[in-house]
């Protein structure tokens, strides 16, 4: 947005939006590998699944309580420390009037660094979601399309937020308390989730 040029915000944000979405996509085949491995022990892997989910949905129920007192954030220092470095990094290289190239680059290496970091702030439902997709024993297509459609789905926020900085050149941040009530919705998916496949 410092730069004040379309085109620019289109290439840096486009650019960050689908490496995102592609690493979060690799990490969630990964997690759908290492669930295939073990998939032949049919009623261990629902009892893992269901575990799993019953853990996200502790994990988000602590989440909803934290995010009603001091508002929606991903603690985890490395992450916060990544990102204040990248911005006075990315701040500098604007300053100084770098090279698009230098900028695109900072810009992906930046992207696949906090997604990697970032992810176990948002690991319980994709990994849920690919312990799902292996019990499911699908066609290697057909996994691959639901992998696809969940990062749709999962960058559909982000994409919205740089939609909307695209068109208008102005910042639209979505709702603290919206995000808040949206993560009890979110441990209440996760626990019924664990109860069907641990007792369904």
């Amino acid at each position: 947005m410092a730069l004040k040029s379309r085109l620019k915000t289109f290439i840096f944000g486009g650019s960050f939006i689908l490496t995102t979405a592609f690493i979060y996509g690799l990490l969630i085949f990964f997690w759908y590998q290492l669930f295939n491995i073990i998939s032949p022990y049919l009623r261990q892997m629902e009892i893992v699944i269901g575990i799993l989910t019953f853990i996200g949905g502790i994990y988000f129920l602590r989440e909803f309580i934290k995010f009603r007192k001091q508002g929606p954030t991903c603690e985890i220092g490395t992450a916060q420390k990544i990102e204040g470095s990248f911005s006075k990094r990315f701040q500098s290289l604007i300053d100084n009037k770098a090279k698009t190239l230098t900028i695109l680059t900072s810009i992906l290496l930046f992207a696949v660094v906090i997604t990697v970091v970032e992810f176990p702030c948002s690991a319980a439902v994709p990994v849920a979601f690919a312990g799902i997709l292996t019990k499911a024993q699908l066609s290697s297509w057909l996994y691959l399309f639901y992998i696809i459609l969940y990062v749709i789905f999962y960058m559909l926020d982000e994409l919205l937020v740089f939609l909307v900085a695209f068109f208008t050149m102005k910042l639209w941040l979505a709702s603290p308390k919206f995000i808040t009530w949206l993560t009890l919705v979110e441990s209440i998916i996760m626990f019924s989730l664990g109860a069907f496949y641990l007792f369904g």
